[in-house]
């Protein structure tokens, strides 16, 4: 009685296992990649029919698309509308369906890091530290705000840089520095 019993017991499992292979596919088949406001979808394999839907936590669908193709694929979806929070996204296939729970964040920019001092009567020794993409602006304006130096440093996480005007006392000139997310610092050198 008892062998017939743990025989039935091993059916049911491997038939419930078996039940729904789709959704176990579906599973292995999505990739769900969220930063900041950014939601990526990762498919690596084609699908015949998926449907995204986005809901809040109260269960309102706020997104709802359709999507077939024949190859793998990454979709995006911004969240830079919906307000801070978080939801619960949706993907559902033909054999049934997953969920996953986003947090959308807007993306805290921190001041930037610039650090002018003079060292000397015409040098200047500029340190910019915790850049996250190349192109940094550095401008120097004299005390009637007129350009005198303009360039672009292309390095990716910071730079240390001497600046020296021959001519030029570094007392009263400005320094502004931009970096490529949009943060500006601005630097008087004053005695």
């Amino acid at each position: 009685m008892k062998t017939i019993f743990s025989f039935l017991f091993f059916l049911v499992l491997s038939f419930g296992s078996m039940a729904n292979p789709g959704l176990k596919e579906l599973k292995e088949n999505t990739r769900i990649e969220a930063k900041d406001q950014l939601v990526r979808v990762h498919f690596k394999s084609a699908i015949e029919r998926v449907t995204l839907r986005l809901t809040d936590k109260s269960g309102k669908t706020l997104f709802n698309e359709k999507y077939q193709t024949k190859e793998p694929v990454i979709i995006p979806l911004n969240l830079s509308q919906l307000d801070e929070g978080n939801y619960v996204l949706h993907v559902i296939g033909d054999e049934g369906s997953n969920s996953y729970e986003i947090e959308n964040r807007k993306k805290v920019l921190l001041p930037l890091m610039a650090y002018g001092k003079q060292a000397g009567p015409h040098k200047v020794s500029l340190l910019v530290v915790g850049l996250e993409k190349p192109g940094t602006i550095v401008k120097f304006f004299d005390h009637a705000n007129r350009l005198l130096l303009n360039e672009t440093i292309n390095e990716p996480k910071g730079f240390r840089k001497d600046y020296v005007f021959e001519h030029i006392p570094v007392n009263g000139l400005t320094l502004m520095v931009a970096d490529a997310d949009g943060r500006e610092k601005y630097i008087r050198f004053d005695n």
